[in-house]
Parts: structure tokens; C-alpha cells; sequence
């Protein structure tokens, strides 16, 4: 377990919106104010027992001794799916995440986007819960897709960059048409996966937008080997309002501001 970035700005934080973005191999978060003014944000890279590093870590930032006027907990676990509301039935979505994914002793979660007319139905461990159990008394458990599609309302492709994975998410025509997160072995997987979802969704990379934040160096550095394929690339300045520059606090801010 280690710590991957910190932004510790204010030690007072009661009545404040708690932020986190959790998986099997990381756990973020972020406390801010309803201006979106960032107290503190912190984001570790946790090691094999997630459920155990979690429960620690919150114990050791002392995460569930303040008031907050919100909690919102969001997995980032890959156990995921999008069904169109018009498609939805009450009660499918056990058979919907098992379809898909491996699972066993699971909580089974549904949110509803309206303004996509879209359903997301996730998965997570329930011995999450127990890692989450100062928190959970006031928190929704989401998914961190939803954060995603209901935060970033203007055309073009959205990469972030994390260590192991990238997150692409895609706008068209004022609409949703794409979100989805990968596995990264090496450098070269943040490129083909941006670059497949050009081609996959008709995208003309000479004329569609690519947006990038994430960990700063790799955003950098991916930058100047995607400029080769993708004409305009534009590092994301969207996020809390003291820490807009910060561009690996983007999914943080996306989690804040998530209704």
C-alpha cells in the first residue's frame, strides 16, 4: 500500500461533501465544500487484501469520525453494465451481472441516468461493506461510470490515466455512446485503446476532440505520442475550484459533483 498523490489544504472539514473511488487496487478520496472548494484529497495504491487496506486507511485518516452533509462511494470494479431503460425489467439484474461476470457473494447495485435513459447495474464484493462500515450508514454506492457520464457534457473522447488502467468514455452529437475501462500492462495499451476507440466508433481523429487527465507525467507523456495520430489534444482544466490546474483530480471532481 502507498500513497499515490496528496492535496492535504484544510484540517477542518466538517459539513462537507466526502468523495471516494474505490477497487480492487485502489482507494481515493476527496473532501470538499458546496462551492467545490477542496479541503483535502488523498489517492493510495492499495496491495493484495484490498478489503483490509481500505478499512485501514479510512481508520487511519480518520475518515468516519467528522459529520458530512454527503458520503458518496463509488467502485471503479470492472463488473459493470448498461442496459437502456426501455429495455429494463424489474429484478434482471442478478442474471444481467452474471451473464457477464464471475461472481459470488456480491451486493447488486442499479442507478438510473435520465438523462441518457440508461440503467447501470454494477457489482462489488460485500466484503466491501464491511471495509466501508463507518461510512456506509450515509453513503450510495454507485458506480464511477455514472460520475463520468453525467459530468462531462461536451463532445469528444475522455481518457484517464491511472496506473494499471485507462478510462475512455465518448460524447457524439450532444449524446452518450461509450464508457469503459481497461486493463494497462504496458505504455504502449494507453495508444492502442484510444486509438480502437476512433476506429470502433467512426471518429475522425483529425477533427474529434481527445481530452486527457489522469496522473500528470503519463498525461504528458501520452500526450506527445498521441498528437501523432489525434490533431486535437487538449489536457482536461476541469475540476475543484481551488485545484482546476490538477488534472489527476478530475474523477474526484466528477465524483463530487455527481447528483
Amino acid at each position: 500500500m502507498g500513497i499515490i498523490a496528496e492535496y492535504r489544504l484544510e484540517k477542518n472539514y466538517n459539513h462537507n461533501i466526502l468523495s471516494v473511488i474505490f477497487d480492487a487496487d485502489s482507494f481515493f478520496y476527496a473532501i470538499s465544500d458546496v462551492n467545490n472548494h477542496l479541503k483535502m484529497a488523498c489517492k493510495y495504491q492499495l496491495g493484495e487484501d484490498a478489503v483490509s487496506e481500505i478499512a485501514n486507511i479510512i481508520e487511519q485518516e480518520n475518515l468516519a469520525n467528522h459529520y458530512y452533509s454527503a458520503v458518496n462511494i463509488f467502485s471503479k470494479l470492472p463488473s459493470f453494465s448498461f442496459i437502456p431503460a426501455n429495455e429494463y425489467q424489474y429484478g434482471m439484474e442478478g442474471d444481467v451481472i452474471a451473464n457477464s461476470f464471475p461472481i459470488y457473494h456480491h451486493e447488486i447495485e442499479m442507478e438510473i441516468c435520465s438523462e441518457e435513459n440508461l440503467n447501470i447495474i454494477h457489482a462489488y464484493n460485500k466484503e466491501f461493506l464491511d471495509a466501508f462500515e463507518g461510512l456506509k450508514k450515509e453513503a450510495q454506492f454507485r458506480h464511477l461510470s455514472l460520475a463520468y457520464i453525467q459530468g462531462l457534457r461536451k463532445d469528444g473522447i475522455y481518457c484517464n490515466l491511472l496506473d494499471e488502467s485507462i478510462i475512455i468514455l465518448v460524447r457524439k452529437g450532444g449524446r452518450f455512446i461509450f464508457y469503459n475501462q481497461f486493463a494497462v500492462n504496458q505504455s504502449d495499451d494507453y495508444l492502442y485503446f484510444t486509438m480502437l476507440a476512433f476506429n470502433q466508433l467512426n471518429l475522425d481523429p483529425n477533427h474529434f476532440v481527445l481530452h486527457l487527465h489522469g496522473q500528470e507525467e503519463k498525461v504528458v507523456s501520452f500526450k506527445l505520442t498521441v498528437e501523432e495520430y489525434v490533431v486535437n489534444v487538449r489536457e482536461m482544466v476541469l475540476g475543484f475550484t481551488n485545484m482546476e490546474e490538477k488534472m489527476d483530480l478530475v474523477d474526484l471532481f466528477l465524483a463530487a459533483v455527481c447528483e
